[in-house]
């Protein structure tokens, strides 16, 4: 039981707001207010109607009075249809009163409502000598058949919901709605609107708001109006919305929607950047937390193969002094069997001599120099580094190391860098290869966005528009009603029997085939062709190459040797020999005569530069006594 006073048109005035709120949320079927001052009942209705309060698919019972009818209170009758009216009558004759008792007239709203200017109420029966005359349904479904009556629909033209046509030019198509102005709608939600007003028997006008083309859904005004769709169904001068109208709350603020007959894919439209970033092709396969980890990677590779390099090398230079020690009496073992095979192959009985031995003495000639044998590749810092970048790009190393601590590091880095390499030549092959989606200017209209403005600045310019491929967001899209609309539960049963039986994915599939056919880019033009400005990062490589080698192979400085002084150098430059690869060219005598330089200290200075910048020796030389 809930309390009434005058101040009904404030909110949560003496739990009045609370109270609806629990009745609702419990699933009250059943409003009975005994009101008797029409005034008040007027205001409550109003308030429950501003704020959702009541539910439209419960029953009402009210106390009749003329106040209700009003036509400040007719959009609530369009609304709460499901309600009765009780108007008490007593007769003034008193001998008429003796025989007959008081008797009520029970009495409801017409919808549809047809009037414009007045509403009366229609009977449905009378309690009189405590029974009704004819005994009705008193909540009849009126949603059932609205006996072809016309509502007013509001749309502008917006694919795949609604699209302007002419029907002179396209015969085939089922649908069609037709407004007064001759201008003829087709699309999805034509579609559905078209099945739901069969089955619930009404007529659709359809009309499109003040400025439709520019305002679409609408803006928000400085006094909380709204322009466009959203003004129509804000100001109730339109019964049902066409618009692919998002669910979400702001606008189930200002309407109801139906359940979603769709979801559609929300995500990204960025324009083409201006900036040609086409050098940087060779690093776009890996963000840059990835080549951070990858240069770590690589650094700390390279040092742990430098420091077992380093440890080999020592135990391999203590077992060195350790056969010192022998090596003068193998040495004079050496030489005696030297003499020994001199002695036989001047001997005349040679040829009687074992091939065994003979090929033993031969062979003990020779002396294998196993010094730094499988390490000299990571001995050195800069050489640990330098293979160990080889080996990421799949290049073998000249030599297996030894050590097995070396050979099984050696290994498993290998499968790293083949799963590096094979990622990053999958990635630059996508890169190279497959062409962005996108949508030409002349097609970029279609796209799904509320925000217009935005889009309409991006369509101005000549820039291609590209589309991300994930969803953000599966948006549910649905048809619009007015507030507390009493058809909402009946449409929603209908949609989803529509949805269920697969009609609106045909539906779908018959309005975009056309569009997708005529205004994407076809698929011959979308081929993956390998252009120079995809090659630009290959050649910033080289250029990169070349800028290093300048560096390492540069002109003729003091830092070269400390034999080049300034007076040198300038009688070089005369000569045209400015770099370390014309100095090491040019003969020793013709260095000799045009500067100051000795023979020997031209030698030194050739020797010196030949030791940085070649590279070094093989590891395994033979050495004959």
């Amino acid at each position: 039981m809930i309390n009434i006073d005058d101040n009904i048109d404030e909110p949560d005035v003496n739990g009045t707001e609370n109270s609806l709120i629990m009745a609702r949320e419990h699933g009250c079927k059943m409003y009975i207010i005994f009101l008797e001052n029409g005034q008040l009942v007027k205001k409550l209705l109003k308030f429950g109607d501003k704020y959702r309060l009541f539910d439209t698919n419960s029953k009402y019972i009210i106390l009749y009075d003329h106040v209700l009818f009003q036509k400040d209170t007719f959009y609530i009758w369009k609304r709460l249809i499901n309600v009765i009216f009780i108007k008490k009558y007593e007769s003034k004759n008193k001998v008429y009163l003796k025989n007959k008792s008081i008797w009520f007239e029970i009495t409801t709203v017409p919808y549809p409502m047809n009037a414009e200017g007045i509403l009366v109420p229609r009977r449905l029966d009378i309690w009189t000598n405590n029974k009704f005359r004819k005994d009705p349904d008193f909540f009849k479904d009126k949603t059932l058949n609205l006996k072809n009556e016309t509502l007013k629909v509001v749309t502008f033209a917006h694919i795949p919901g609604t699209v302007k046509t002419n029907k002179s030019l396209d015969q085939r198509i089922r649908a069609l709605f037709q407004s007064k102005t001759n201008q003829f709608y087709s699309g999805t939600e034509v579609e559905i609107l078209k099945t739901v007003s069969q089955y619930m028997n009404f007529h659709c006008n359809v009309y499109e708001a003040e400025n439709a083309d520019i305002e679409l859904w609408g803006n928000q005004m400085f006094d909380n109006n709204y322009t466009g769709l959203l003004g129509e169904m804000l100001n109730r001068k339109a019964d049902i919305a066409l618009g692919d109208l998002y669910y979400v709350p702001f606008v189930l603020y200002i309407m109801d929607l139906t359940i979603p007959y769709n979801t559609e894919c929300l995500t990204f439209l960025t324009p083409e950047s201006l900036t040609d970033i086409s050098w940087k092709t060779l690093i776009l396969p890996f963000s840059p937390l990835m080549w951070a980890l990858v240069v770590l990677c690589l650094l700390i590779s390279s040092s742990i193969f430098h420091y077992l390099a380093k440890f080999h090398l020592c135990i391999h230079r203590a077992e060195s002094d350790k056969g010192k020690r022998t090596e003068k009496h193998e040495q004079e073992s050496k030489i005696f069997k030297k003499q020994l095979f001199n002695n036989l192959s001047l001997c005349s009985q040679i040829k009687k001599v074992d091939p065994n031995t003979k090929y033993a003495l031969l062979r003990e000639q020779y002396i294998e120099i196993k010094d730094r044998d499988g390490l000299y590749q990571f001995s050195e810092l800069t050489n640990s580094l330098l293979y160990t970048y080889s080996m990421l790009l799949l290049v073998s190393l000249p030599k297996l190391p030894i050590g097995w601590s070396l050979r099984v590091l050696t290994g498993w880095y290998w499968l790293y860098c083949l799963l590096v390499v094979v990622t990053y030549r999958a990635s630059m092959t996508a890169i190279l290869s497959r062409p962005m989606p996108r949508f030409q200017k002349n097609s970029s209209k279609y796209t799904d966005h509320n925000n217009t403005s935005d889009i309409r600045s991006l369509i101005q310019t000549d820039r291609n528009l590209h589309i991300m491929k994930d969803c953000i967001i599966n948006m549910p899209v649905s048809l619009g009603l007015q507030k507390n609309s009493p058809l909402r539960f009946r449409m929603d049963k209908l949609i989803r029997r529509v949805v269920e039986g697969g009609l609106v994915q045909k539906w779908l599939d018959d309005v975009m085939q056309k569009i997708l056919r005529d205004k994407v880019e076809p698929k011959p033009d979308a081929k993956a062709l390998m252009s120079f400005r995809k090659f630009y990062g290959a050649v910033v490589v080289l250029v990169i190459g070349y800028v290093v080698v300048e560096k390492k192979m540069n002109r003729l400085s003091s830092d070269c040797h400390k034999f080049f002084s300034e007076e040198i150098l300038n009688s070089m430059f005369s000569k045209n020999i400015f770099t370390v690869l014309d100095f090491l060219r040019t003969e020793n005598r013709y260095l000799e005569r045009i500067s100051s330089l000795t023979f020997p200290e031209i030698n030194a200075v050739k020797k010196q530069l030949i030791q940085s910048f070649s590279c070094q020796q093989e590891s395994i030389e033979l050495i004959r006594y």
